[in-house]
This record gives C-alpha cells, sequence and structure tokens, in this order.
C-alpha cells in the first residue's frame, strides 16, 4: 500500500493513537487543540520521513480531554541521515481470537465523514480518485479506525465507552465504501490486540490494533 500510494499521493496517514483522560461531555462543547511535532524520522532516501504529531485536546476549563499521536509518511526528503522509526510493539497471538464483531461501512459513509472537516477530495471525486489509481473513492483512514474503536466497545466493553482509554492502529490497506468488516481481537494481559479486516477478503485495513480499557 506504501509503495502504491508513493508514487499518486504526497503523503499517506499511516498511524493513529487516541488516549483518552475523561469522558467527553454528550450534550455539548467545545475544544481546544494544540497540535506540535514530536519527531522527525528518517525512512531512507527512496521512502522519505515520517511525521510524528501529538495534538492535545483541552474544555473550556482548560481540562485535559485526550491526546492524539499520529504519524504521516510524506514521500519526500528521506535519507538526511536522522533516526529510524520504531517498530510497533503489538503481536498478534496465533490462536482464534477472543472478539469477532461484524460491520457494514455503508455506500455514503465516505460522504457522511466530510462532516468531520476531513473535505480530502479524493475520498469523494470518482474521477480524481480514479486518477490516482483507485477504482473509485476510498474510505478515510481515521474513519476505519472510528468502526474499530466503535465495534471494540460493543465487544469488550458493551454500551460502557467512558471505560476506554487508549486505541491506536496502523492504517495497512484501502477500504472502499460498502464493504463489510471485522473487528477481530485478543486479549493480551488485560489489552485488546485487534486487526479490522475487510470481510470478504480478509484483508487487514488495520493492523497492530491495541486497545485498552478500566
Amino acid at each position: 500500500l506504501q509503495r502504491e500510494l508513493g508514487v499518486l499521493l504526497n503523503f499517506l496517514h499511516m498511524e493513529h493513537e487516541l488516549i483518552m483522560h475523561k469522558p467527553i461531555d454528550p450534550i455539548k462543547g467545545s475544544f481546544i487543540f494544540e497540535d506540535v511535532i514530536t519527531n522527525i524520522y528518517d525512512r531512507g532516501k527512496d521512502k522519505g520521513i515520517i511525521v510524528k504529531t501529538e495534538l492535545k485536546v483541552y474544555d473550556e476549563a482548560g481540562n485535559s480531554v485526550c491526546t492524539n499521536i499520529s504519524s504521516t509518511v510524506i514521500f519526500a526528503m528521506g535519507g538526511f541521515g536522522g533516526e529510524k522509526p520504531p517498530k510497533s510493539t503489538v503481536v498478534i497471538p496465533e490462536r482464534e481470537p477472543d472478539y469477532v464483531v461484524s460491520d457494514y461501512i455503508s455506500e455514503t459513509q465516505n460522504i457522511l465523514y466530510r462532516l468531520t472537516g476531513d473535505t480530502n477530495h479524493i475520498h469523494v471525486n470518482p474521477e480524481l480518485a480514479k486518477e490516482a489509481g483507485f477504482q473509485a473513492p476510498f474510505m478515510q483512514g481515521l474513519c476505519s479506525l472510528g468502526f474499530a474503536c466503535r465495534m471494540g466497545i460493543e465487544a469488550i466493553i458493551p454500551n460502557e465507552p467512558e471505560r476506554m482509554t487508549r486505541i491506536s492502529a496502523q492504517m495497512r490497506s484501502i477500504c472502499y465504501p460498502d464493504t463489510k468488516v471485522q473487528f477481530v481481537g485478543w486479549e493480551v494481559e488485560g489489552r485488546v490486540y485487534f486487526k479490522l479486516l475487510n470481510a470478504e477478503t480478509s484483508e487487514a485495513i488495520l493492523d497492530k490494533g491495541m486497545f485498552a480499557y478500566k
């Protein structure tokens, strides 16, 4: 996926982590964001760099709500002699999963997700997507992570979303709207390691996932 997108796009959101510090008010509220670059990793001359950012979110009273840690590949400027990116410590067990949840990403989910503020046209414009080498507009990576989060809550801590403290995953493959997906998770030392799969092909949309709860 990274090699394919590297020719067609200048960057790729490859990994994301959400750490919850307090429940979000379900009724209303405004957030204050503070986004900083925390590291730049060198993938090599032909592979570009990874920019790691940390976005802290506060409520109107200044209380810390959550932290978003994101890794984005930029397919340029590599080979400057910088630090190599760290590897994930998540190892998926070689046994049957403890949790399996199925869901469906609708034909219009990519359009609905634009309400979050992600207005990248490649996710909704068929001509642009085909010009970039894809068969159709594809799902936003964070939308796929949102599905995994909701499905994980359903499987592990049903009806108690406030118990989730952390979720992270690597984006691995393109997911198109109108796709059946499956969350598969394994209990490992008080946490759940997971994958989000295309239910028809068994290809991992998200991999090296980790879901923590209290």
